[in-house]
């Protein structure tokens, strides 16, 4: 079964969208309205205009979609591009009334609302814990994401390609679930080292050994060394073959080598958003 990485922060943006046959992946990508007191820089909002439109692609050529939990990294907020891409498809989506915090849940609904407003033709599934053989799926329990105020993710295993969504790392019921499963091919999102907190980094290098082909990207990409945190690790850029784009991590070194007009300072990040999506919507 083929798959392909759509976008992460190794590609620019916030994400792990991934395509996998038939299946995509959390189908979204964000960016940090600040990191380092800056907001994102336009090329920056150019990456994430390109990331957009290689998801909704996808998409468009997949019959099913998995929402693994409600970060705007990892569903649609409404804004990114237009829920009618999902008309015809079956959505495995995380339970949005159990095991899931008062934010997500709030996500979850307004999510589920707008797709009925739109008469967006599409069959709803709540995922946690179930198999489904229509599509190869295997989906986890719900699994903390780093720590239980940050709410409930669900992993999946799609063939043999297992997709862990954000465990930020794993805690050990988190490994051994996906170890159980006997994928071939790991997609892990790691320890968010951006945070400076105390990881189980040896513990989570352990857990990648244990998989025949593992990538790593997402959380721990957003700094800018994070490879050598990790030490030798494949990330979506490997891949694909094309060079590291770590621009949150680098965003101050965006400012300095591509300096903007004092006037984009001045923009709240919704006017931002306005003029690469709302202005210009994806088709």
């Amino acid at each position: 079964m083929s798959w392909e990485p759509l976008a992460s922060e190794t590609l620019g943006v916030r994400s792990m969208a991934l395509a996998v046959g038939r299946v995509v992946i959390d189908p979204s990508a964000s960016l940090a309205p600040k990191r380092f007191g800056l907001p994102p820089h336009p090329l920056e909002w150019g990456a994430l205009k390109e990331a957009a439109e290689r998801i909704v692609r996808a998409v468009e050529r997949s019959e099913a979609v998995v929402i693994t939990h409600y970060h705007r990294d990892h569903y649609n907020p409404g804004w990114l591009y237009d829920y009618s891409v999902y008309d015809g498809k079956t959505l495995f989506i995380k339970d949005p009334k159990n095991n899931i915090n008062v934010s997500q849940k709030i996500r979850a609904h307004k999510f589920l609302k707008a797709l009925e407003k739109m008469k967006v033709n599409v069959r709803v599934v709540v995922a946690d814990g179930r198999e489904f053989e229509e599509f190869d799926l295997s989906f986890s329990p719900p699994l903390v994401h780093g720590e239980p105020k940050l709410g409930y993710v669900i992993a999946v295993k799609v063939g043999k390609v297992l997709f862990t969504s954000d465990i930020e790392g794993g805690d050990e019921a988190a490994r051994e679930w996906a170890k159980s499963q006997g994928a071939e091919v790991l997609i892990a999102d790691g320890p968010p080292l951006y945070l400076k907190k105390e990881f189980d980094v040896e513990g989570f290098k352990e857990f990648l050994r244990s998989f025949p082909f593992a990538v790593v990207d997402h959380h721990p990409a957003r700094v800018a060394s994070w490879r050598e945190a990790l030490g030798p690790v494949r990330a979506y850029s490997d891949v694909l073959g094309v060079e590291e784009r770590l621009l949150e991590a680098k965003r101050r070194e965006l400012y300095e080598l591509h300096p903007v007009e004092e006037g984009w300072f001045k923009f709240r990040f919704r006017d931002m958003r306005s003029i690469y999506f709302t202005e210009n919507p994806i088709n």
